[in-house]
């Protein structure tokens, strides 16, 4: 029983993943704020890869998209991260991580999940703000 429900969590996550993964050329960016008019000066850029799935920004869940713009300040992320043994997709498990984004900024969601060792896995999840080449939250391995 638990297998079987391993096996379909994996087929979903998969499934999903593929999904984001054939949509990701045609869907276009987010924007997160209500003044549709904001010049690209005035907001800062959102980026996640394959793996990692943006579910909530500031406690507003979001469809998907490639890039997200959002407003500069302090900015808290509940995100979905996945994994990939081989072909197979797995869920890593949800996490949430605040930053600050700056306008004119693009920003990275990066992850890393680390094999079980001594029955353990580890998590790792990070923000780099690509114009300044820093981490700007979390810890990258």
């Amino acid at each position: 029983m638990n297998y079987l429900k391993l096996t379909l969590n994996a087929v979903a996550i998969g499934l999903t993943l593929v999904y984001i993964t054939s949509c990701s050329n045609s869907t276009p960016a987010i924007k997160t704020f209500s003044d549709k008019n904001l010049r690209p000066s005035q907001y800062a850029k959102l980026e996640a890869p394959t793996g990692v799935l943006i579910l909530e920004i500031d406690n507003n869940e979001l469809e998907y998209a490639t890039q997200y713009h959002i407003l500069p300040g302090k900015h808290k992320l509940h995100v979905m991260v996945s994994a990939f043994k081989g072909e197979q997709a797995y869920k890593v498990g949800n996490i949430d991580i605040s930053f600050n984004a700056t306008a004119e900024h693009l920003y990275h969601i990066k992850s890393l999940a680390t094999s079980k060792q001594n029955n353990e896995s580890k998590k790792y999840l990070w923000i780099e703000d690509i114009t300044l080449d820093s981490v700007v939250a979390g810890k990258k391995p």
